[in-house]
């Protein structure tokens, strides 16, 4: 048990970063884009906040989860379904803040890119998001008991303490070896500090695209969805 935890911990940014380096290469094609997505979605400064929380540092279901989806509206395999399936539960049993904040952002993805999509394929989505629902529910509705016998509930100052606001792009966690000297510490679990290099590339990602005019190439595209996707 003594082992279990770092080599748990270890191995949630490895994950991290593979499945996000899956979802951006399944999006762009480009595999630049795609280790600068894996890399920066598992060692962006924001991560250090949950270093002590392991749970939250459990992201790899949500990149998963989006690389089964987009990689089945392509090739309509139930492999890649699967995959969707295998990311929807990890990052339902997660922690409840993935849970609630990614099936909203789920739910937004199916609002898009299904309205165009066959009934069938609609039906087969829906179905394996459903099943993981049921397979969780009972977790749900123990942890829902025991919050009720234990008294357990949050304020709503306490929430607003917790969270993250605007400014919290700028704030680091005290643990920020390299950014806790220069930007502010005090935001706690709020802290957003994506990075420099990130920020840069975003920046440069939008400027580039802006620039172009008319229709434009596949590489374009290419290009603004890896600047949308570092966004």
């Amino acid at each position: 048990q003594t082992c279990a935890l770092p080599i748990f911990l270890l191995s949630c940014f490895v994950l991290n970063g593979v499945c996000a380096f899956a979802l951006a290469y399944e999006l762009t094609g480009m595999f630049a884009a795609a280790l600068i997505g894996g890399l920066a979605f598992a060692f962006s400064p924001f991560q250090a906040v949950h270093v002590s929380h392991v749970q939250t540092l459990m992201g790899f279901g949500m990149p998963l989860t989006l690389f089964g989806l987009h990689r089945f509206l392509r090739d309509r395999r139930p492999a890649s379904l699967g995959w969707a399936g295998v990311g929807w539960v990890s990052a339902l049993l997660s922690n409840a803040y993935t849970m609630v904040f990614f099936s909203v952002f789920v739910g937004l993805w199916c609002v898009w890119f299904l309205r165009r999509a066959a009934w069938s394929t609609r039906c087969r989505v829906f179905c394996v998001l459903l099943l993981g629902v049921v397979l969780v529910s009972p977790l749900l509705w123990g942890y829902r008991a025991r919050l009720s016998a234990y008294g357990f509930v949050r304020s709503y100052t306490e929430m607003r303490a917790q969270s993250a606001d605007v400014a919290s792009v700028v704030g680091v966690s005290h643990r920020s070896v390299l950014w806790a000297a220069h930007l502010p510490v005090h935001f706690g679990e709020g802290s957003l500090y994506p990075g420099i290099g990130i920020l840069a590339l975003a920046v440069i990602g939008v400027g580039v695209g802006m620039r172009r005019q008319g229709t434009p190439s596949p590489w374009s595209q290419r290009c603004l969805m890896a600047s949308g996707l570092v966004l």
